[in-house]
């Protein structure tokens, strides 16, 4: 019935701490130098997909100005051809009043037009100190090759410039010393270059190159480990931040970081190795390990060798140094050996193995966090290690509390039960079992196509497979089937979806109210796995419930679990003239649901006549098409007011509004309509849990004249008003054990059911205390991926922000070391509110709202409450 998802998902992933090799093929499309100029912010994330695109003199400007920190003077410039709106208009103007750029004759800029080599170079040089020395008679090849940005060549040619080339020449210059002139006179000119960067001059940003020795987990040569996050690269303990610096453990690596130079406790902004020969071996590939040789196929199906001897390298055995290793330790089920030469001089220096199990959870002991799993293997203890590495094969963190029976887990476990390192796997095949080959290589042919099934699922499951038999497939990190769940349902059925609600807001179950093809009224729950248009999600992920409580009321095709629970769903997409649209547009969609309109319209009403049974001439509905009729008001209507109706039911030469749906995009007849007695506009369930700011209180009443209030709010940037089931919402709210009562500020989590009212309200920061009603920051007990933060503004550079708990005291000095939870974040990902404390109401503001503070003098610091969601960016508060 679904569409497949492509095998290319879920082959080899790329994550950190799992597979340093796919990091490095994700490099091989991108230059290292554009990688790093993206993260240090001189180039936006864009450009990595423009690496072989040419360069705008207006982007590269903005790079040049943004390396040099520099400000636009307010003056305005003569060039008639820049525009206020343009993105590129401040770093111009600075450019412009640096003397950098002075347009062409005419009076324009053209930020538009390419960038070329030489006037790039030109510029660059300026950037390092050249530039005076340069107007007095010093030649821009002179500069570029003792301030070594480039060779005597590139200064004298002119074509346009790339991307990658572009961000190549930025980081030379970054790296290059900065000048300074002593002085120029008609005998010449004195200079002398300094000891910092121009990076360290302009951004105060530092550089280090050196082997990475110690992470979270351990340092090379012994078994001891750095804080959470943290590594340890010549001597010096750095915050390894957002970066991939964690997993680059026995690698020589370029740092960048932010902070004082040679200074632990620096913010790294971007990791790369450097000169490193390393060799990636999956465990697929492995032949074993004797007599110092380490044999392995290589991609060509020959036997080849790497010789090390393993008394003379660091060995890291799932993420932990192994004093004592032995051959064995590269007999694996799974996972991939690395094998690297990380200072050029022709041996190896350290091997990296990380060998998992796969494993099945069956149930998840909600009391200590046990993982028990399927066919006698045993338990995962999350509590028993020191340190835990849980995420998801995309890089996200996941909780135990997350997972659900049927998922895949691969798992790695160290030899001193100190690190565990877990793998949450996220594949899923749906389809009958056509056919099976089981030997040295085994295929199960799903919807007549081949996929590869891993030893451990032929180990576990060969006896229950049977052809013609439906199943969910689960497939682990390397696209081999792991597992098959031949129960999964009882069948799919078309069905309207009349309403969702989440039940609680500490169970995150979601209640579903569904009417079959029987008109019988179906009240019930999602499983905790659904697969919804093809995709399996699990419930308890915080993105699978925004997903799923956000459908809108409509026709469906759904499947119910051998307990009754929803575990399938198909949202219909549009069709218009072979043009697909919609929710499944990206997908494979023969076999989905369809929604169509290809009758003649009169307005929005499509015409049918009763015989032949054909809607303007062109939708057909054969005997077994299904009538799901819909009342006008679905807000008042009763369960009797939703019909679902045969053939005979269709009035002769009436006029309808419908919808029409198909399974078979080929076929000329509907084998559903869905049509309301007048043209219904629906509005979709409001989501629950959504993260709200109030701005107003006000008791009210009811339609029913019951004594409630309004509560008006912000949920990000859109302002929406909700009435209470009851006034006891919020009459009888308590705070710390006293009496409080919400107000203009606050900050709420609301669960609102499928009529729009609030069934209940969480405060998490209270304006008029000034204080968070928990931890700060906060990790909610009943959604983990859900985080509110009070914080300060430490540090602002255009779109980013620094932030900290730590309460800022305008003109005092901090070192970043001392401030508790520092944390970037890009403006550009959150909603931006302003609460004000004379109006006493809350308003859309912008990023230029936000003041950080300044370390050497009076600035104070915009106090704010950050509400983030699985690491990414959705709302932020300021009060001050």
């Amino acid at each position: 019935m679904k569409r497949i998802f492509s095998l290319l998902l879920c082959l080899i992933v790329s994550i950190s701490f799992f597979s340093f090799n796919s990091y490095a093929e994700a490099l091989s499309e991108t230059s290292v130098e554009l990688n790093v100029a993206v993260e240090l912010g001189l180039l936006p994330n864009s450009a990595l997909s423009r690496g072989e695109e040419v360069i705008t003199r207006g982007e590269f400007l903005d790079a040049l100005m943004t390396l040099m920190g520099a400000e636009a003077s307010g003056i305005p410039v003569p060039l008639t051809d820049l525009s206020l709106q343009s993105p590129y208009y401040d770093s111009i103007c600075a450019a412009y009043s640096l003397g950098y750029v002075n347009g062409y004759s005419d009076g324009t800029f053209r930020e538009n037009e390419p960038m070329t080599k030489g006037d790039a170079v030109r510029l660059l040089v300026y950037v390092v100190g050249f530039k005076d020395l340069i107007e007095s008679g010093m030649a821009v090849s002179t500069a570029a090759r003792r301030a070594d940005i480039c060779n005597f060549a590139e200064t004298h040619t002119y074509p346009a410039i790339t991307v990658n080339e572009a961000a190549e020449l930025l980081i030379n210059t970054a790296d290059a010393r900065a000048v300074d002139i002593d002085s120029i006179s008609q005998d010449g000119a004195d200079y002398h270059f300094r000891e910092e960067t121009v990076l360290e001059k302009y951004r105060g940003i530092h550089k280090i190159t050196g082997v990475i020795d110690g992470n979270r987990f351990t340092y090379l040569n012994e078994k001891s480990e750095t804080q959470e996050g943290w590594i340890k690269i010549d001597e010096l303990f750095l915050d390894a931040g957002e970066t991939n610096a964690e997993e680059l453990l026995g690698y020589n690596t370029s740092v960048y970081y932010s902070g004082g130079e040679n200074v632990n406790g620096g913010l790294i902004l971007s990791a790369h190795p450097y000169r490193n020969k390393a060799i990636d071996i999956s465990a697929k590939d492995i032949v074993g390990y004797s007599n110092g040789e380490l044999k392995y196929e290589n991609e060509k199906g020959k036997i080849v060798s790497v010789k090390f001897n393993l008394a003379n390298v660091d060995v890291i055995y799932n993420n932990r140094i192994d004093v004592s290793p032995k051959k064995e330790n590269f007999e694996m089920e799974k996972g991939t050996v690395s094998v690297i030469d990380n200072n050029d001089d022709g041996t190896y220096d350290v091997v990296k193995i990380l060998a998992y199990k796969t494993f099945i959870v069956d149930t998840v002991n909600k009391k200590d966090g046990r993982v028990y799993g399927k066919w006698g293997l045993g338990a995962v203890d999350f509590e028993a290690y020191d340190r835990v590495l849980f995420v998801s094969e995309i890089g996200g963190k996941m909780d135990v509390m997350e997972l659900a029976e049927w998922d895949v887990l691969m798992v790695a476990e160290s030899k001193d039960a100190f690190a565990l390192t877990v793998l949450y796997t996220v594949g899923v095949i749906e389809g009958e079992l056509s056919d099976y080959e089981i030997g040295e290589e085994s295929f199960l042919y799903v919807n007549s196509t081949p996929y590869q099934a891993s030893k451990f699922f032929v180990d576990n499951q060969l006896h229950e497979l049977k052809k013609g038999t439906q199943g969910l497939y689960y497939l682990d990190n390397e696209g081999c089937i792991a597992a098959a769940n031949f129960n999964s349902n009882k069948g799919h059925s078309f069905g309207y979806l009349m309403a969702l609600a989440p039940i609680s807001q500490f169970s995150g179950d979601i209640e579903v109210k569904l009417m079959n093809e029987k008109s019988e009224k179906i009240v019930t729950k999602f499983a905790e796995r659904v697969v919804l248009n093809g995709k399996s999600v699990n419930i308890k992920k915080d993105e699978a419930r925004t997903a799923l409580l956000s459908l809108m009321p409509g026709v469906v095709i759904y499947g119910l679990d051998s307990n009754g629970l929803v575990n399938y769903i198909d949202i219909p997409y549009k069709e218009n003239d072979g043009e697909i649209s919609g929710l499944a547009a990206s997908e494979n969609y023969r076999n989905s649901l369809c929604l169509y309109y290809d009758g003649i319209s009169e307005g929005t009403i499509l015409q049918y006549r009763y015989n032949p049974k054909v809607f303007g001439g062109k939708i057909a509905a054969s005997t077994n098409t299904l009538f799901f009729e819909i009342p006008k008001d679905t807000d008042k209507a009763e369960d009797d007011d939703y019909w679902v109706y045969d053939i005979s039911y269709i009035e002769e030469n009436a006029k309808k509004s419908i919808q029409a749906y198909r399974t078979n995009s080929d076929s000329l007849t509907a084998e559903v309509i869905l049509f309301h007695k007048e043209d219904v506009a629906i509005d979709s369930v409001p989501t629950a849990r959504a993260v709200s700011v109030i701005d107003r209180v006000k008791r009210t009443t009811d339609e029913d004249g019951n004594a409630v209030y309004l509560l008006r709010v912000f949920t990000g940037k859109q302002q929406r008003e909700y009435l209470t089931l009851s006034d006891a919402i919020v009459d009888g709210y308590t705070l710390d054990g006293e009496s409080y009562s919400l107000g203009s500020g606050d900050v709420v989590q609301l669960t609102v059911d499928i009529r729009g009212k609030i069934s209940n309200c969480k405060l998490l920061y209270s304006r008029a205390k000034d204080n968070m009603n928990g931890a700060n920051p906060s990790t909610s007990s009943f959604l983990s991926n859900l985080r509110v933060q009070r914080a300060f503004v430490f540090q602002k550079y255009k779109n980013n922000i620094l932030t900290t708990t730590t309460p800022l005291v305008s003109g005092n000095q901090y070192r970043q070391s001392e401030l508790e939870y520092l944390e970037m974040r890009n403006l550009d990902n959150y909603a931006i509110l302003r609460y004000d404390s004379e109006e006493k109401c809350v308003t859309v503001c912008g990023q230029n709202d936000l003041i950080a503070h300044i370390n050497s003098g009076n600035s104070e610091s915009s106090k704010v409450v950050i509400y983030d969601k699985d690491g990414d960016g959705k709302t932020m508060i300021i009060y001050e």
